[in-house]
């Protein structure tokens, strides 16, 4: 999903609104286009693929996405140095920015001792003097090898604002400051979006027989790193008695190729609401949703839409029983074109309370018992 280069986000009134990543090279599939670097003759970066070996060993990296990631390590010219690699834009005042992405350290050419690494919002005036903008969390010895980390900074362009720069910094303390770093999955946004029309969601996407649907990806409102997914439903006469036909229908996408439901435009709400319903922060790798690695769950009752890179796509009911499935190798979609309602459980109606009656009515019992017995 991290492809998609265009968003959008569909609100009640039928606005449809407009955003996309600035960076036109965010995983560095095409190598270094649009990444540049200070001093412009630095060497110390590079383009690697899946499958390449880490420096001074025989194991091998992985990209996030794709097959290539940007690797950084030092310059070592003796003494404490700082590189850049970045994109490079203009800007004015006012305008406010998120810069995202994902750096992995691994463990045979690891960080050590200070060497560091990090992401940073700059901004300059008509003169080149460097303005205040933002920094994000430093990866250095101390972080976890042989993962990606998320990094993530926002800041507002000050007054003068010339231009912008989202850079990705690589530094050293000295000279014995070894290590490098690999990156993935860059997010450069600006946080406001440009109205584009207004429409309703049945000019968006037409089916036969006059049904209605459609799905567009890429907004991140709440500023969580999870990308969002917006669908229209299909006009059916008197859905949710009359409140679901053409309505509007939001999912969040947590990783592992899961998505959960965060919006439900026949559900009461207030403006502010589709941002603070947010559904799930998810902290463990894996499909920590549908497999409750945390204590976070999908709430009883709802659907859940699959989706891979890899063509996997499903869409699973209440029950967990998948409906649709596209297989991998392939080609096809899957297409929700009515929810059947599931009664409710016992349990999902009266939880634990169920067990507290039952130990309830065992302690009656036996107080009934005995006092047969002592009569």
């Amino acid at each position: 999903m991290n492809r998609i280069v265009k968003s959008f986000v569909f609100l009640s009134m039928g606005t449809f609104l407009f955003s996309q990543n600035i960076l036109t090279n965010p995983s560095f599939e095409d190598s270094l286009t649009g990444w540049n670097i200070y001093p412009g003759d630095l060497t110390n970066r590079s383009i690697e693929s899946t499958g390449n070996k880490v420096y001074g060993s025989e194991r091998t990296v992985t990209a996030r996405s794709g097959s290539k990631m940007l690797k950084t390590w030092g310059q070592y010219n003796g003494g404490a140095n700082t590189t850049p690699s970045y994109y490079e834009g203009t800007t004015e005042a006012g305008k406010v920015y998120n810069f995202s992405a994902y750096g992995m350290t691994h463990a045979d050419d690891k960080l050590r001792n200070g060497a560091k690494a990090w992401i940073q919002i700059k901004f300059f005036d008509g003169s080149w003097a460097e303005l205040a903008g933002g920094t994000s969390d430093t990866m250095s010895a101390a972080s976890d090898t042989n993962k990606f980390h998320y990094l993530y900074t926002s800041a507002t362009a000050p007054a003068n604002s010339a231009m912008v720069q989202a850079a990705i910094i690589h530094s050293q303390d000295g000279g014995d400051d070894h290590g490098a770093v690999y990156w993935d999955d860059a997010y450069f946004t600006m946080d406001h979006f440009t109205q584009l029309g207004v429409v309703t969601s049945k000019t968006l996407w037409a089916g036969s027989g006059g049904d209605v649907r459609g799905m567009a990806a890429g907004t991140d409102l709440d500023g969580d790193g999870k990308q969002e997914v917006w669908t229209t439903h299909y006009n059916v006469p008197n859905y949710k008695n009359g409140l679901g036909g053409d309505g509007v229908y939001g999912f969040e996408y947590v990783g592992s190729d899961t998505l959960v439901q965060i919006f439900d435009e026949t559900t009461p709400f207030t403006p502010n609401n589709m941002l603070t319903n947010s559904g799930f922060e998810i902290r463990e790798p894996g499909c920590s949703a549908c497999l409750a690695m945390n204590e976070d769950k999908i709430p009883s009752g709802k659907y859940v839409v699959r989706s891979s890179n890899n063509g996997i796509a499903s869409i699973i009911n209440p029950l967990g029983i998948i409906e649709q499935s596209v297989n991998f190798g392939q080609s096809g979609y899957v297409d929700l074109k009515e929810v059947n309602i599931i009664q409710p459980t016992i349990f999902s109606k009266y939880g634990n309370k169920i067990f507290g009656l039952l130990i309830l009515l065992y302690i009656l019992l036996i107080f009934s018992f005995n006092k047969i017995k002592n009569e």
